[in-house]
């Protein structure tokens, strides 16, 4: 009698544990991490199947309408490339890992957009401009919105394997430059 309750137990625990996915205590940490263990793999399907699983972590994370906000203990960073900024946090510390992929969120405009943002989702002249005009490096605080994008490697986002970069589509909803 016994053992047949701890068997019932073993498999209610195995079926449950299988139809939630647990995550690390960063989802989004582990997300890279898994993108950059398969960027160092050599065998295609495992670098795949990391992928795949770091593409599902981040679905959870970076979902459409997520609103993130910049309000000084983290801020956004213009990035070198067109149209991108980075989010940056005190106290964290960014792994020295040349797999470690490079994090971006791009906004879409009227004159600079991919196929499948909607229009509805452009980011306002006005602000995009204020974006534009600053240079690379500035920070800035403000909020973004999250959009999804039908045509990505998730629900949000596309990674680029060549480059190691992940790109979350998002409108600009407030930015305010920073004096340095």
């Amino acid at each position: 009698m016994r053992v047949r309750v701890c068997v019932c137990w073993a498999t209610a625990f195995l079926i449950w544990g299988s139809l939630f996915q647990v995550y690390a205590e960063d989802p989004k940490q582990e997300a890279l991490d898994l993108l950059a263990e398969a960027r160092a793999e050599e065998c295609r399907v495992c670098r795949e199947r990391l992928q795949e699983k770091a593409f599902k972590i981040l679905d959870h994370v970076y979902y459409p309408d997520l609103e993130i906000a910049a309000d000084g203990a983290c801020v956004f960073v213009k990035s070198d490339l067109e149209n991108q900024l980075i989010l940056t946090c005190r106290n964290e510390d960014k792994p020295e890992d040349p797999n470690y992929p490079m994090l971006t969120f791009l906004f879409h405009t009227q004159d600079k957009h991919l196929v499948g943002i909607d229009p509805k989702d452009y980011t306002p002249e006005g602000l995009a401009q204020s974006f534009i005009q600053a240079p690379p490096g500035a920070r800035f605080t403000g909020a973004i919105r999250v959009l999804s994008y039908p045509y990505g490697d998730g629900d949000a986002f596309n990674f680029h394997p060549s480059a190691n970069h992940l790109q979350i589509h998002c409108q600009l909803m407030e930015v305010k430059i920073l004096a340095e």
